[in-house]
């Protein structure tokens, strides 16, 4: 098996099962996700200038396109479209260490490092005469934002639960509320 032709788990999207949402893993090349990427790329309109709201509206549209590249590469997706940089040569090298180290999808923060990575490869590609120490301290804050961002995520979905349920208690009440209004106040 050549190295290009050598299987890396994605993370395809299943079938929505109530309020689960199955997530299968299954195998694509480096190839494969490179053309994918690289069509991904091609669909982005790289200004420099587009608003958060622009940014959500093609989010979508190309996460419902390529659900599977969007699931298994969720901040490299997002780089792209968020800042509209994306080097092709990179990003092969990155799915080509990938290969290598499937144990880096085996947990999610695990994930978001190998990810993070890429982010370190892409910035060291920009600024090639960057020294190290710098290079370092840059993929540290980066992933270390993405691990914050990750825990505030999970905290956040922690809470979901008690806030829908306050949230229809005060629907409920508002709605009693009226009925008892127009009841009193239409005889």
């Amino acid at each position: 098996m050549t190295e290009l032709n050598k299987k890396i788990k994605t993370l395809a999207q299943g079938s929505n099962d109530g309020n689960k949402y199955a997530i299968k893993q299954e195998t694509a090349t480096v190839d494969e996700i490179f053309a994918e990427g690289n069509k991904i790329f091609a669909k982005i309109n790289t200004k420099s200038d587009r608003t958060n709201n622009e940014c959500d509206i093609l989010i979508n549209k190309l996460r419902q396109e390529h659900t599977d590249f969007a699931t298994t590469f969720p901040v490299i997706f997002q780089w792209m479209v968020h800042t509209g940089e994306y080097n092709p040569k990179v990003f092969k090298q990155y799915l080509l260490i990938l290969s290598h180290d499937q144990e880096a999808w085996q947990k999610n923060v695990e994930m978001l490092k190998s990810q993070a990575k890429y982010l370190t490869m892409l910035y060291h590609s920009k600024h090639p005469h960057c020294d190290e120490k710098k290079l370092n301290k840059f993929r540290e804050e980066i992933t270390k934002q993405l691990l914050d961002e990750d825990e505030a995520m999970k905290e956040a979905y922690k809470k979901l639960p008690e806030e829908l349920k306050k949230y229809n208690s005060n629907i409920d009440t508002n709605r009693r509320e009226r009925i008892f209004d127009y009841l009193t106040y239409s005889r």
